[in-house]
């Protein structure tokens, strides 16, 4: 991670992180069979999930004092130390923690620094987080160990230097983190915005005069006077079509449908599993996702094979998969089966039966067409708006990121840019 710098002079010196810090080290994970450990828990105990890449001021689990006694590897570190997530679905992960903690054994803590202000490290160590997960080791799981840390180099400015680089770096990304989560208020408001809309189409219709009814089910209140209320089980039939060797592997993504796994997974699943439990999906099936309900019924877009964790659905009557699509995506109607269903309740996989006595509105064929071009149009045009906005969100993540970099390996003078800064601010007031 050798780094040019802009500028060069003597207030740059290249060291190891293990020289730093006084101390270096993790923690562990008490026996959980104890209550003792964590009943009356008065000690903070972080987990890698707990890192925000900013400062700690909450962890999710606690400690009592019997369990730092009875682990030798369990150490109270004071408040201002570093956190790095070694290894797992975080890696890489950070926080500076705002109080005394300990940590489990996924965690590495960088405390005691010496000649080195915690905070500039922090920069130093978000800046080189892609360099650092490369040099992970092992098989299924890439760790960085403690050895890898404390064998990182960094060039290390003078303290003067360093809090300049620091108010710099907090001024920055302050101003950027506001954008950031504007624009991420912007995506949760269009989403939002879209699951009304579809809730409001498939449940009342679009004609704003139209004469209304009490549909007789509470989720759905009212619905336009000359639609239908049916049971699921009389508009569509489980399907258990089986032993389709020849058929493409498919998998369900939230909000997309059913989607073509890759080859590699595809011979890994033939590899490892019979595909005689295996169902048949064809173009214009509803699929229930037995173990995780979150993103609630999906609809196919191809023909091929899923997982016995899915069931299978199909119309037995003439109608708009469309528009029906539209009601199961409806946040409506995904919170009235978790709510009502219960499999789910009694925390078992939702099944078939549990959707097919459920209670959907049927508009004429005509009516459930129009719905579903109007809302395809519509939210083509939202998913536009949104794309736009996420490409947004990710240049002003990348900008934080290189800005966060050239500071911390010395590529910009930021005493300069404070200069401007605030001769700025001055010529302004």
């Amino acid at each position: 991670m050798r780094t040019e710098k802009k500028y060069s002079n003597s207030n740059w010196k290249r060291l190891k992180i293990a020289w730093l810090f006084e101390d270096i080290s993790s923690g562990t994970t008490p026996s959980s069979t104890n209550e003792e450990y964590y009943r009356d828990g008065e000690i903070p105990w972080v987990n890698t999930g707990d890192l925000t890449d900013g400062k700690l001021f909450s962890v999710s689990k606690k400690i009592s004092r019997k369990a730092i006694a009875d682990y030798p590897t369990l150490k109270v570190h004071s408040k201002n130390s570093l956190i790095v997530a070694l290894y797992g679905a975080t890696i890489g992960k950070l926080a500076i923690t705002q109080f005394d903690v300990t940590t489990n054994q996924a965690c590495c803590v960088l405390n005691k620094p010496k000649n080195v202000d915690i905070n500039f490290v922090f920069y130093w160590f978000l800046a080189n987080r892609e360099g650092i997960i490369q040099r992970a080791v092992g098989g299924g799981q890439k760790n960085i160990s403690q050895g890898i840390i404390r064998s990182l180099r960094m060039d290390v400015p003078n303290a003067p230097l360093q809090n300049k680089i620091i108010s710099f770096l907090d001024q920055k990304t302050s101003e950027i983190d506001a954008l950031i989560t504007d624009k991420e208020k912007l995506i949760r408001l269009l989403e939002e915005k879209r699951q009304a809309i579809i809730t409001e189409a498939v449940t009342k219709g679009l004609d704003p005069d139209v004469k209304m009814k009490d549909s007789g089910v509470e989720w759905i209140g009212e619905i336009p006077e000359h639609w239908k209320m049916r049971k699921a089980k009389y508009i569509f039939k489980q399907i258990n079509e089986k032993n389709y060797p020849e058929e493409k592997l498919l998998s369900v993504l939230k909000g997309k449908g059913l989607l073509l796994r890759s080859e590699l997974e595809f011979k890994a699943v033939m590899a490892f599993k019979g595909l005689e439990n295996f169902k048949l999906v064809r173009e214009g099936d509803f699929v229930i996702h037995l173990r995780s309900f979150q993103s609630g019924f999906e609809m196919s877009s191809l023909q091929g094979i899923v997982s016995p964790a899915y069931t299978v659905f199909r119309a037995s009557i003439e109608l708009d998969n469309n528009y029906f699509k539209y009601v199961f995506y409806s946040q409506y109607f995904i919170d009235y089966i978790g709510s009502t269903t219960q499999s789910l309740r009694d925390g078992k996989p939702i099944a078939y039966d549990d959707f097919s006595s459920s209670y959907l509105m049927f508009p004429p064929e005509k009516e459930q067409k129009e719905i579903s071009d109007y809302l395809a149009s519509l939210c083509k045009e939202m998913d536009k708006a949104k794309e736009l906005i996420q490409k947004q969100l990710l240049k002003l993540k990348e900008y934080r990121q290189a800005l966060i970099y050239e500071a911390v390996t010395g590529k910009i003078d930021v005493q300069e840019m404070l200069k401007e800064t605030e001769q700025e601010e001055v010529s302004s007031s």
